[in-house]
């Protein structure tokens, strides 16, 4: 099931099933079992791997209509949790990604307006 456009969709209920699962349901009933783990265990970044420690991470919230941790330590897009994914597919590994996509960044030159001429 996928996001309709234009539609605003929110988490209604959460529910630790164990592990680094959690059970989500949304405003128009669908419900998602997602599996946090495969992202907290690739992440190098402390902030995030100290939700490896189960109190910590079972300490999670829905935040006008998000699920979310501490103050926004984690955070995910709304349409991943909705298909079921803690992160994207193709992007398991958030520092690798952002040091391949670094290019994209760059700034590029900008057309003289008439004005400017």
């Amino acid at each position: 099931m996928s996001l309709v456009v234009g539609k605003a969709i929110n988490i209604v209920s959460a529910t630790h099933l164990g592990e680094y699962r959690i059970g989500l349901v949304f405003s128009d009933r669908h419900a998602v079992t997602v599996d946090f783990g495969p992202f907290l265990r690739a992440s190098v970044n402390p902030a995030i791997r100290k939700y490896l420690r189960q109190p910590s991470f079972r300490l999670f919230q829905i935040v006008h209509g998000n699920l979310g941790w501490g103050d926004y330590d984690l955070c995910f897009p709304i349409e991943d949790l909705y298909a079921g994914q803690a992160l994207s597919r193709g992007h398991e590994y958030p520092t690798t990604a952002v040091a391949e996509t670094v290019a994209e960044y760059t700034v590029r030159p900008v057309k003289k307006t008439r004005l400017e001429r």
